[in-house]
């Protein structure tokens, strides 16, 4: 109002006060209304106005501002009690904590791995009638009704050597609701994720990273592995040392996320619109738990082709990546790169009743694929579980962006 009235009478607004000179007066009175004259600092989400942006220019001028406000933390610290500063990913200390520099991160502190997330001993206590009724609507026992949640729900680790825990957010509504959702997706799509993701595909089935790695990159250059981690999309699976550094492995949580990840990698990258993403998963599903190996290959070409052409696939790391989120869309078992004692296997993919064994040639002909798979005799290992087992040679061409001359044969 008085800067409306300032310019109605043709004088100067006043200058706008800096954010952080507000925050540190707002401090000072809080703590002068405190019986201990000390005050508590929550910030939630401090990483909000920097993830739309990671990886362009403008994000530096927001690092920027972000940087002066947090550094009056550091000036209030006589006032502090406690301070807890929270994000879904964390930037290096320089580049936006570089003055509030006595911060201890608990990102994987084995003090604080059970702090977020339900253990399993806590939902078998807490939840008992709940667990009880999911059970009833499933046609189970609490011991099935749990083993499901596990599937879903459970799997993400916050230290190398931490338990297992269940998302709580998915947990508490799959029990009230009693039916299994991907809620946790439903809070929120990863848009500023998928989209590093077309720009640098990786592969999603091997993911390996040192320790260090977790705090080294900055917003212009976001390291797209940490941020899945930090954000819940991929979790620690197993750890070990080489030499002095300690290696991640890195996979899926549970089944909530890597379905729903996939989906919306897949209709991201193939720029589909709902209905259209729909009609993929349909036909395609059919397609692969019916046997019909030629329908499924020629979604997949439905698929590729859909991919913009200013989303590079420059070599068989990218187009593997895009080839097992569609196949995870279908709740397939897909493993890539499987080791037998003869060789390894590009990738298989299982559902009830058949066995794919996919051999790829990137820059090549797919003819001697099903061949190659015979000689190596590739396919043994899954003849003794009763399925159909089917050998898939496909191609790939780095010009036309998409599977070239498919093989199908029997094993």
């Amino acid at each position: 109002m008085m800067k409306r009235m300032a310019a109605d009478l043709g004088e100067p607004p006043p200058e706008a006060i800096p954010p952080e000179d507000v925050f540190l007066d707002l401090c000072r009175a809080a703590a002068s209304k405190s019986p201990t004259g000390r005050i508590a600092i929550l910030v939630d989400e401090y990483d909000k106005p920097l993830l739309g942006l990671l990886g362009r220019p403008e994000v530096s001028g927001v690092r920027d501002v972000l940087k002066a406000f947090y550094s009056v933390i550091k000036t209030t610290e006589p006032l502090q009690r406690f301070v807890l500063v929270t994000g879904v990913s964390k930037f290096s200390k320089v580049s936006i904590f570089s003055d509030l520099n006595n911060l201890t991160d608990l990102t994987m502190d084995a003090r604080s791995a059970k702090l977020l997330g339900y253990t399993h001993e806590e939902v078998l206590a807490n939840f008992p009638e709940h667990l009880d009724a999911l059970a009833a609507e499933l046609g189970t026992d609490r011991a099935g009704a749990f083993a499901k949640l596990v599937h879903w729900y459970d799997g993400y680790h916050f230290h190398k050597s931490g338990p297992a825990m269940f998302n709580p957010v998915s947990v508490g509504k799959c029990l009230d609701a009693r039916e299994f959702k991907n809620y946790w997706f439903e809070t929120g799509t990863p848009t500023f994720l998928m989209q590093l993701l077309k720009r640098e595909p990786i592969d999603l089935e091997h993911l390996e990273m040192p320790e260090d790695a977790f705090s080294v990159y900055e917003p212009e250059a976001p390291a797209i592995l940490p941020l899945l981690v930090q954000t819940g999309y991929l979790t620690v699976k197993d750890s070990h040392r080489e030499g002095d550094i300690t290696v991640y492995s890195l996979g899926y949580p549970n089944k909530e996320v890597a379905t729903s990840f996939s989906y919306h990698l897949a209709a991201s990258t193939a720029a589909w619109n709902g209905m259209d993403m729909e009609a993929f998963v349909g036909n395609m599903s059919r397609a692969l738990r019916s046997g019909d190996a030629a329908g499924m290959v020629e979604r997949l070409k439905t698929y590729f082709a859909a991919i913009p052409y200013d989303i590079a696939i420059a070599n068989e790391k990218y187009y593997q990546s895009f080839f097992y989120a569609a196949f995870l869309l279908m709740g397939a078992r897909t493993d890539a790169e499987v080791r037998t004692n003869n060789g390894r296997i590009d990738a298989v993919v299982r559902v009830p009743g058949y066995t794919y064994v996919f051999e790829f040639k990137i820059r090549g002909t797919s003819a001697k694929a099903p061949e190659q798979i015979k000689e190596k005799r590739y396919y043994e290992r899954y003849l003794g579980a009763g399925d159909k087992v089917i050998l898939v040679g496909a191609g790939f061409s780095l010009k036309t962006r998409n599977i070239t001359r498919p093989k199908i044969e029997s094993a």
